[in-house]
């Protein structure tokens, strides 16, 4: 466990401190222990305590005007919040709950005050790191309109595709029965396309997400095409596994995935559905143990996906369309598609993305 005046230290608020400073300030700190899902403070609670993530996570969030969660930032271990509450006492302008189990180091506002007046230059330190988290937050605000900039760009690309397929609809493109294919495949590709933008133009929207009862809701929807083929499916899944997301473009992405496993897995074939995490990212993988699947090396595969809108309708799996939409979501989260074949030992339709945003 990480000593209480290294990990106090390591502050910034407390990093320029001596060591019998550090003493001083650790003795005024207490432990304060929360369980899952337990609410640390609300908004408009008195503000009088900063505090010190231990171990654990505290994720910070305000409800906005239609009644839903926007996660505001999580804190790991080693990360404080609260700073502003030790300088102005005002009450709280956002609400914090432990994602998982968390111990937090707290200090209240009269014991912060009290070392100020021992320490002046104390409260220069606080004031510096406060200036450079409202720094940090102008940042963000700036790439949040860089990233609208450029959806409305991919809009306008999408007005440009809907052109160009209105262009295909003449009489003379039409007439012959081989173009007329040729207008389908690429109205299937429009929609696809399509699709993406106008079901997820939030997906920059991201969210503290727990995967596991995510991925637990997509294979109770498919639980019918699975009971169907007798097929025996098994999960791993790590329940405290939390990254930033966009929920309903993921659901999706693991959505698409798993139907396409099922619907070419042979009958009695074993699906096991994986969710693991290292140090910077979460992984979803699928595989089928049997072997068999139509796995194509690399990137091939996206092109031979058939799906566009919802995997449980029997009238669009036989359809040949790329996978624009899962690439599209995976890609927009900073991550990457992921696909394995092991000869006579199945194979793998997966993806990663970051833990934390860019």
């Amino acid at each position: 466990m990480i000593d209480l005046t290294d990990l106090i230290k390591a502050s910034h608020l407390f990093g320029n401190l001596s060591d019998r400073q550090l003493g001083d300030v650790a003795y005024r700190f207490t432990p304060l222990e929360l369980a899952q899902d337990e609410l640390l403070f609300s908004f408009g609670d008195v503000g009088e305590t900063m505090y010190i993530v231990q171990s654990g996570q505290v994720e910070v969030f305000v409800i906005d005007d239609r009644q839903e969660k926007v996660t505001l930032n999580i804190f790991y271990p080693g990360t404080s919040f609260g700073e502003l509450s030790l300088l102005d006492g005002r009450s709280r302008s956002a609400s914090a709950i432990a994602v998982s189990p968390t111990k937090l180091l707290q200090l209240k506002r009269d014991d912060f005050l009290e070392l100020m007046v021992r320490w002046p230059g104390l409260a220069q330190d606080i004031i510096h790191d406060v200036s450079s988290k409202l720094r940090f937050a102008s940042e963000n605000i700036q790439d949040l309109a860089i990233s609208l900039e450029q959806l409305n760009q991919q809009l306008h690309e999408r007005s440009r595709l809907k052109a160009d397929f209105i262009s295909l609809l003449t009489a003379e493109n039409l007439a012959p029965l081989q173009q007329v294919d040729t207008a389908k495949n690429q109205l299937d590709t429009l929609l696809a396309i399509a699709n993406v933008f106008n079901q997820y133009p939030d997906i920059e929207q991201r969210e503290a997400l727990k995967f596991a009862p995510l991925i637990e809701e997509v294979i109770q929807q498919l639980t019918p095409q699975i009971d169907a083929k007798s097929l025996r499916l098994h999960t791993i899944l790590e329940r405290s596994l939390i990254a930033y997301a966009h929920a309903p473009s993921i659901q999706t992405a693991i959505q698409n995935l798993l139907a396409y496993m099922v619907r070419h897995a042979h009958e009695n074939s074993h699906i096991v559905v994986q969710s693991r995490a290292d140090e910077h990212a979460l992984y979803v993988e699928i595989w089928d143990t049997n072997g068999d699947v139509p796995l194509l090396e690399g990137d091939g595969l996206w092109q031979k996906f058939a799906h566009v809108d919802n995997p449980l309708q029997q009238d669009v799996r036989d359809l040949d369309l790329d996978l624009t939409m899962v690439k599209y979501i995976v890609v927009r989260h900073g991550g990457q598609v992921n696909v394995q074949r092991q000869p006579d030992q199945g194979g793998m339709l997966g993806f990663f993305i970051p833990i934390m945003p860019d």
